[in-house]
């Protein structure tokens, strides 16, 4: 009672009453008070805890799903975060309550580590498929994108790039060797040689060079 005398002296009535209802302050300072110092706290708020909290449709929606008991890293969230309970921090607890897991994490948790909840969470089609530690730091536009540029190397070997097929006219890099401008291509071996107009000379049995039998 003391202390509430001190905050009314500070504050106007109507803030230090708003502060005291706020659903998620005292869910926190519950956590906080019940949880032993080897586990992380626990925020409850399965139900309707926050909906004092909640101002507009995305946030509305989620209120209204089942959800689940949320812990945190012990010591990632702070008393004042909880009483200014930003926007992204609504949207981050509830990611957290009503999301499922994200098997191996999404890429900027792998990077910066699993704060301030201990493991990565999605709720499909809502707040752009962020998860809620990215929520939470206001980061939900690089969630989904960190997904394609921290993929690990082993996934990318998964799929290779095709190679040139058999059939493909393509597959050789070397272009084809161009006639000579000055010159006719060399004609192939299988050419027929009378095509020239020559008469081929033969050597029977009898002749020589000097004397050669011709025959057509």
């Amino acid at each position: 009672m003391i202390k509430l005398n001190i905050q009314a002296n500070l504050y106007p009535d109507e803030t230090v009453q708003r502060i005291a209802e706020r659903a998620a302050l005292q869910t926190y300072n519950a956590a906080c008070a019940q949880a032993q110092p080897s586990r992380n706290p626990v925020l409850h708020i399965s139900g309707r805890q926050l909906a004092p909290d909640c101002h507009n449709a995305p946030q509305l929606a989620l209120l209204a799903m089942l959800g689940n008991p949320v812990s945190f890293v012990r010591d990632s969230i702070t008393t004042a975060e909880v009483e200014s309970m930003q926007a992204q921090c609504i949207n981050g607890l509830l990611i957290q309550s009503r999301g499922i897991l994200v098997e191996n994490s999404c890429g900027e948790c792998r990077l910066h580590g699993l704060r301030p909840f201990p493991d990565c969470r999605r709720v499909e089609s809502h707040f752009g498929n962020s998860c809620g530690n990215c929520e939470w730091r206001d980061h939900g536009n690089r969630c989904v994108r960190s997904d394609r540029s921290h993929s690990s190397p082993a996934s990318r070997r998964r799929n290779p790039l095709p190679l040139p097929s058999r059939e493909s006219p393509n597959r050789s890099l070397t272009p084809p060797p161009h006639a000579s401008p000055d010159r006719s291509p060399t004609p192939p071996p299988s050419a027929d040689h009378k095509s020239s107009g020559r008469r081929e000379t033969l050597l029977l049995h009898g002749a020589s060079e000097d004397q050669p039998l011709i025959v057509d």
